[in-house]
Parts: C-alpha cells; structure tokens; sequence
C-alpha cells in the first residue's frame, strides 16, 4: 500500500537519500546538489510502498528573493515503471496543500515536454510550470506578479481539482 511520508531533507536517511538520488537519475543536475548539501528551506514527500521509494516531490523556498517568502518552488521525480499510476499527482497534492498552508504560491520545475505535460495532467496551469526559479531580469520579474496578481483575481485556489 502507498504511503506518503513528509520529512524535512535533512532528516532524510543514507539509505533513503541513495534512493532518491536514483529517481533524479543525473548526479551533475541541481537536484543532485541539493540532496547533497540538504538546505534548510527544503521540505519533501516520499511515496513508499514496502520499502521501497516510488517517488518523491520537494518544496523548496528561497531568500533573499525579489518574491520574498510567497513562492515554493516544487519539483517530483517518479520511478519510470510506476509513472501514470497517481504517485505523482498525489505528490503534487501533498505539496500544493503545504504551500498553501504556508501561504505560498507553488511553481513548478519542468524542463522537458513530458515533464510540462504532467503538470498540464495534474490541472496545474502553464504559468506556475518553469523551466528555472529565478527571474533572468527585472522585467521578467515585473511580467511575472503582473500575470500572478491577473490569474489570481476572482479565485483563491486553481489546485482545488488536485
């Protein structure tokens, strides 16, 4: 049976972090680094079934950020064979649901057609997918919350088909 466990990253164990490290499947990409040094503003979700981990998504919050504190940037990773079986929608709903305790706005890190595509699945809308975290300017930043603050009016939640 599925279990989704919520751990802070730097609680996670050996075993659990050469598992995940796995799931990243690149030793050279920015994940890899960020199981390694373990940051503070990091938190994740397992998806264990035995033993076993089948997935893992992450949340991760910056400072100091132009945005301050109101965005979690949320990455998943998922075992190729237990892809569109709903470990990773429902590790999208874990972490969508703490954002938004948390009062952030989540944003998602997608830099392949399949990746975007997922989160397209899931009901999360284009703009809060990105291939990056940080504004590469001032006027991608200005564009940026002008969109948020255009999407946000006369809803609170777009997650709520989670």
């Amino acid at each position: 049976m599925l279990q989704i466990i919520q751990k802070n990253i730097r609680s996670i164990l050996p075993e659990e972090q050469e598992q995940l490290a796995k799931l990243v499947n690149d030793t050279n990409s920015y994940m890899a680094g960020v199981l390694k040094s373990r940051p503070e503003k990091t938190t994740c979700w397992l998806a264990v079934e035995e033993d076993l981990i089948l997935g893992w998504s992450l949340l991760r919050w910056f400072a100091p950020d132009v945005r301050s504190y109101t965005f979690a940037y949320i990455s998943v990773f998922v075992d190729k064979t237990q892809r569109k079986q709903g470990v990773g929608r429902e590790l999208v709903a874990q972490a969508v649901a703490h954002a938004q305790e948390q009062k952030m706005t989540p944003r998602f890190y997608a830099v392949t057609a399949e990746q975007r595509a997922f989160f397209h699945a899931c009901g999360i809308p284009s703009f809060y997918v990105t291939p990056h975290g940080f504004p590469n300017t001032y006027w991608e930043n200005f564009r940026y919350v002008k969109q948020a603050i255009h999407e946000k009016k006369g809803t609170d939640l777009f997650f709520l088909n989670l």
